[in-house]
């Protein structure tokens, strides 16, 4: 014999919000291909842009659920997301052909140290068109940073 099905409205309110104030916070990883050099044939770099979000389907389950939890996850959201104090982070994978070359080794070094300048120099500006390529693709996805909360 199967038991009743859960019915989340028939809690108390109280409990209701203390679900929604303990609701997961997540960290979501969104890779982006992105060609290291101008030519077609160039090794494509990884980036891995790693992004706060909250579950805030919850707010679309229905209008009681949306009046009771919509001020707690926007705080909630504000606090987790949106904060400044908290660096975007990224992951940058060096493509293959150039991983452990002295190419690379120079790039991750960063400083002079011997290394050639210009080949420093080179493949620093090429990491920046990387970046430059993923904050398009981003621009392109979401016109509105409050919407970054609604893409998990």
């Amino acid at each position: 014999m199967s038991s009743p099905p859960f019915r989340f409205l028939d809690l108390p309110k109280e409990i209701r919000l203390m679900v929604y104030e303990h609701l997961p916070l997540l960290l979501k990883h969104h890779k982006v291909l992105l060609p290291f050099n101008s030519s077609a044939d160039e090794p494509m770099c990884e980036i891995t842009l790693i992004v706060r979000c909250l579950p805030m389907g919850i707010l679309r389950t229905c209008r009681t659920i949306f009046k009771e939890a919509n001020t707690i996850m926007q705080k909630r959201a504000w606090s987790w997301v949106m904060e400044a104090d908290k660096p975007v982070r990224i992951i940058f994978q060096i493509p293959e052909g150039l991983a452990g070359s002295q190419r690379a080794n120079q790039f991750a070094l960063g400083a002079n140290n011997g290394y050639d300048n210009d080949v420093v120099k080179e493949t620093t500006m090429r990491v920046i068109g990387c970046m430059a390529g993923l904050c398009d693709v981003i621009r392109l996805r979401v016109e509105n940073p409050a919407d970054m909360l609604m893409v998990c």
